[in-house]
């Protein structure tokens, strides 16, 4: 699924939980995580979501679950475009491109555990 546009994208995530939390997984080369960095307009129906890596220097006592933004945050944000425009998403650090898939539900518990 090389090309996603926001409409597409608006019916996958349609049913879903506004509270639900949205992960990316990791980058496949370094193995870290990439995390939500911002909404860019990158011409006049192009959406870029661009991704970070977690990288451990500068988010030191941080996780991938600090980071996550929720299906109403993605809903809301999508709300503002056309269905037709098309959404791209920002490479990693290492510059490789990120192509999306399908996404997949998944449940996940949300553990912390304590310090001592």
């Amino acid at each position: 699924m090389e090309n996603l546009t926001v409409g597409e994208l608006k019916k996958q995530i349609a049913d879903l939980p506004s509270d639900m939390e949205i992960t990316f997984g990791s980058s496949k080369h370094s193995k870290r995580p990439l995390i939500f960095y911002r909404f860019k307009m990158r011409g006049d129906d192009l959406l870029q979501i661009e991704l970070n890596e977690l990288e451990p220097d500068l988010y030191e006592n941080d996780c991938e679950l600090d980071h996550r933004i929720s299906i109403g945050y993605l809903k809301e944000h999508l709300a503002h475009w056309s269905n037709s425009d098309r959404i791209t998403f920002g490479s990693t650090i290492d510059a490789i491109a990120i192509i999306p898939q399908k996404p997949k539900v998944v449940f996940s518990f949300n553990l912390n555990q304590p310090d001592e």
